[in-house]
């Protein structure tokens, strides 16, 4: 749905025309998640229920999958530097450990790398983040009820759920709007923490020179 221009609308631009800067999770992150959460999984049933070569295999397939997929990765990452430089995506161990503090990886579907992809986003410092889902999906519902929480861990974070049923809402537009008026206010709040931080730095720095130049 989020990398589909037509069935989400052209959030992307819309977001854009709002003056947003977007950054899209990429299809290749489900991908992978989805291959290390069976291997995830297929290790559990290996721990409770004991070694069977059926499991065994399953396993070792996940296994072989999941470096080759990282290595491919770091390749194409590579190739494409300057271009993606500073927008790299975390590997999905990681997305799973963040997500993990807001659904038990046992829960399964893609609720948990919603959830662990979107608290990488916040803690980067990105000013806000849009969940786009088809109408009624489940996972999708999930990461609606959870984000709450994630906002109040991070500060209070602009987060946008739309989900898309095939219809056109104006309703959405006006959502987008007043959603995009939140992520400009935070965005400046951040941008004068940073500059106030700065200044400090500068004056501590100052201060230390002439100090050490007394002495």
């Amino acid at each position: 749905m989020r990398l589909h221009d037509g069935a989400n609308q052209d959030v992307l631009r819309k977001l854009e025309a709002e003056g947003a800067e977007t950054w899209l999770a990429p299809m290749t992150e489900f991908f992978s998640y989805s291959n290390f959460i069976a291997k995830v999984l297929s290790g559990d049933r290996l721990k409770e229920s004991g070694i069977t070569m059926d499991e065994l295999k399953t396993f070792t397939a996940h296994w072989i999958n999941d470096r080759l997929v990282h290595k491919e990765e770091h390749v194409l990452y590579h190739a494409a530097l300057p271009f993606l430089e500073e927008y790299d995506d975390i590997p999905s161990p990681e997305v799973v450990g963040l997500g993990s503090k807001y659904v038990d990886h046992n829960f399964g579907g893609e609720a948990i790398c919603s959830m662990g992809k979107s608290d990488d986003f916040a803690r980067r410092g990105l000013a806000g983040i849009v969940s786009v889902i088809p109408f009624n999906c489940m996972p999708g519902n999930t990461v609606a009820a959870l984000s709450q929480s994630l906002r109040r861990r991070h500060n209070n974070i602009p987060f946008l759920n739309l989900d898309y049923d095939g219809f056109v809402d104006s309703s959405r537009d006006a959502k987008i709007v007043n959603f995009m008026w939140q992520v400009k206010e935070r965005y400046q709040g951040q941008k004068q923490a940073r500059k106030e931080a700065d200044e400090a730095l500068e004056l501590s720095s100052l201060e230390g020179r002439k100090g050490g130049s007394g002495k």
